[in-house]
């Protein structure tokens, strides 16, 4: 069936024109409280709901603000109020991921389109796939405006790899992106970083969609012929602090997990890379004097966090005993009324 050339134009547009709103708000506080004061009834009773029971310094803010929102509108001195507080009670948490207003509020500020970017994003996919003629061999990965670790992003994109890829960090993609009313669109060679037969459509030009399927098409065999060849990596786990263990919680709940309850959720901090992870451990007091430790430890925790991957095998040890042996299941969790609260979902193989 042949892309519906009229809803596609009509879903890129919307993408456009959300786009260019959240453009207004990133840098301007006085729109961005313009646009939560024009949320509908029904976004406001939504993001009550959805916010009335949350903790945390982020999501503290966002049910402070939504439970005005539910009664009546905000204004930019008490807004200003509430997130100067919450980061004057935990600095850590805003220094990276959350130092923007839109960082921490664009799930309020999306409310009333968030349905309709969903749909477009899903619509424009399903409609290049079904073009591109590849029984599957090609599938798309979105991201839209929520951004890639949900911390809010003035830029929606959608990149087309190959199957076997996990995620579209170690392929070569067909790619699609919108930001502040701009598309552009290429054959991205990501592993070399390189954009070829890119084309780039201002806020103020029509976008046409037979150029994009041209581009597409043309480099449709490349992607078609990047296969990943799949590597498992080994990791051990200790299981204990000091002289508390925590296996049977480990192995009953199949799960493995780490301690430093005190650096909070990493999903929270934009952890970037290792040096990220000791800035936390030094705002919380860890191994002051013991930069060697620190070292140490916050290399284990960024492994933790961002190296060891789902379908990684690891092995729960205390000191050198392996007490079981398991396969990586999800992504990083942080659960903050366990004793060791970052966390990942395994399945025990012995």
């Amino acid at each position: 069936m042949a892309i519906d050339h009229d809803k596609f134009n009509g879903e890129i547009k919307k993408l456009r024109d959300f786009s260019l709103q959240i453009e207004k708000t990133y840098e301007n506080k006085v729109e961005l409280v313009k646009q939560l004061n024009s949320l509908s009834t029904e976004s406001r009773t939504t993001l009550f709901n959805l916010y009335q029971h949350s903790e945390g310094p982020v999501k503290g803010i966002r049910k402070d603000v939504a439970n005005i929102l539910a009664h009546r509108n905000i204004q930019l001195q008490e807004l200003d109020s509430i997130i100067s507080r919450a980061v004057d009670e935990k600095p850590g948490a805003f220094k990276t991921m959350y130092k923007n207003w839109y960082n921490i509020l664009y799930m309020l500020l999306i409310a009333d389109f968030r349905t309709q970017m969903i749909n477009a994003i899903e619509f424009i996919s399903s409609s290049i796939i079904e073009e591109l003629k590849t029984n599957g061999k090609i599938v798309a990965r979105k991201f839209d405006f929520t951004g890639e670790r949900e911390t809010g992003s003035t830029r929606c994109w959608i990149a087309f790899i190959n199957h076997t890829h996990s995620n579209q960090t170690t392929a070569k993609q067909l790619f699609l992106n919108i930001e502040n009313g701009t598309i552009s669109f290429s054959f991205y060679d990501r592993p070399n970083d390189k954009m070829v037969d890119q084309k780039i459509i201002g806020q103020d030009e029509e976008f046409s969609l037979d150029d994009l399927i041209a581009v597409f098409q043309n480099h449709k065999n490349e992607i078609l012929e990047d296969t990943w060849i799949e590597t498992v990596n080994y990791w051990r786990i200790g299981t204990k602090d000091k002289s508390e263990s925590y296996w049977e919680e480990m192995k009953s709940e199949n799960k493995i997990c780490i301690g430093w309850s005190d650096i909070g959720d990493l999903s929270e901090a934009d952890i970037k890379n290792k040096k990220d992870i000791i800035h936390l451990l030094d705002e919380e007091g860890y191994y002051v004097g013991d930069n060697r430790t620190k070292s140490k430890k916050a290399g284990e925790i960024y492994n933790f966090y961002d190296k060891i991957k789902v379908g990684d095998i690891v092995l729960a040890q205390d000191g050198a005993t392996v007490l079981g042996i398991g396969r990586i299941l999800s992504e990083y969790d942080f659960n903050k009324n366990a004793g060791f609260p970052h966390q990942k979902q395994v399945e025990w193989l012995r």
